[in-house]
């Protein structure tokens, strides 16, 4: 039976990820030296392959509604962009058009 165990790796930037430490493909991303680089030829040697960290995809639904938002609520704002509530005192005296996140089956 194999064990997993998991490390932290220093300076590997946010949005990054590692996924095996092992010798290289050409066109994989691997951490080297501090900075995450495309490997152009593949290697023998053994790296750190990494990989993009996929941004979370939310869809969202108008509910028609317009109230002071509650925690955890998505909001629509003049400008046209989305935040989420996350402090509602911030909101006392605001009505918001208030819509919600549709989850996905998958």
């Amino acid at each position: 039976m194999s064990k997993i165990f998991e490390i932290e790796i220093p300076g590997l930037p946010e949005g990054w990820k590692p996924i095996a430490y092992r010798p290289v493909r050409p066109g994989e991303r691997v951490w080297h030296m501090g900075v995450v680089e495309v490997s152009l030829c593949g290697s023998r040697a053994s790296h750190l392959v990494v990989e993009k960290i996929k941004p979370k995809r939310i869809v969202l639904e108008d509910t028609g509604e317009f109230r002071r938002p509650a925690a955890g609520e998505y909001v629509l704002s003049n400008g046209g962009g989305f935040s989420k509530c996350n402090v509602p005192h911030v909101w006392v005296n605001t009505k918001c058009e208030i819509w919600r996140e549709v989850k996905e089956e998958e």
